[in-house]
Parts: C-alpha cells; structure tokens; sequence
C-alpha cells in the first residue's frame, strides 16, 4: 500500500497523519511490556501491528492498565482474545505469549495529552470476525516474561 512502516528508531524520524478518530482496524498485538506511572499506577504497553486496509504495517501503542476502577482496555483485551469470560468475577490472570500475535478490532483514538505531538492510540479493543487467532512466532523481544493479573 506504500505506507512506510511506524516503528521507533527505524532510520530517521519519519511523521505520520494521524489515523481519524472511530476509525476501525484489523491488528495483531505484538508487543505487551509490563509498567509502572510515575504516580504508581500498573500498566501494559501493547503494541500492535495494523494488518489490513489503507493503515496496514502502521503501529500503534496504548496503554493499558491494570489497577481497579482503570482496567477496561486490558479487560477488553483479554476478552477479544478469548482470554477471559464476562461470566469470570474473580481476580484475572494471564500470560503474555496467551495474547501475543492474536488479531483484534482496534477503535482508534487520539490522544491529545501532550497537544503539540497528538497520536493514535486503541479506543476500544474488541473481538475481530474474521481473526483466525492461532499463535505465530513470537519474538522473545516482544514479550516480557510471565503473566499478569488483576481485579476486575
């Protein structure tokens, strides 16, 4: 499609319009870090890879945390992935490699925190139709080690 890929540190500092808000994509997580804000609130970075239509081999990067109250994009994960059941009301756990390369139905957003430098981000994670959702070859790179949990 001729879109240059968005990867960080890939060459020279390349900027991307961005993608229109409520905008929806095929992607396959790719990369889920474990951390921690400054104020000690637990998240995950998850990276995707868009894999279809005019955004494809753009990435895209959110947030998702973990702390009760601010879960809902990591509860959105795991259920578009098949990790988790709306019918579980107990602490959720998971491992990484569990959601890693599973293909999703990312709504995208736009952050604007930082209003000089706005950038998409997943509004909304939700199960894709036609995902076939089998794991590929994982990267050690892109996983972290062992899984997570938390409460919904």
């Amino acid at each position: 499609s001729g879109i240059p890929e968005d990867k960080p540190g890939a060459g020279k500092k390349t900027e991307f319009e961005l993608i229109p808000e409520d905008t929806k994509v095929e992607a396959r997580l790719i990369g889920l870090k474990p951390g921690k804000t400054q104020n000690g609130k637990n998240f995950y970075e998850a990276e995707f890879l868009i894999i279809e239509g005019e955004f494809t081999n753009r990435h895209v990067w959110t947030r998702l945390y973990t702390d009760k109250g601010a879960n809902f994009k990591m509860r959105d994960l795991l259920q578009a992935t098949g990790v988790y059941k709306a019918t579980d009301n107990k602490k959720q756990s998971f491992e990484v490699h569990d959601v890693l390369q599973k293909q999703v139905t990312l709504v995208m957003g736009v952050n604007r925190y930082n209003p000089e430098k706005p950038r998409n981000e997943a509004k909304f994670i939700n199960r894709s139709n036609n995902a076939k959702n089998e794991t590929v070859g994982v990267s050690s790179a892109a996983a972290s080690t062992g899984g997570g949990g938390f409460a919904l």
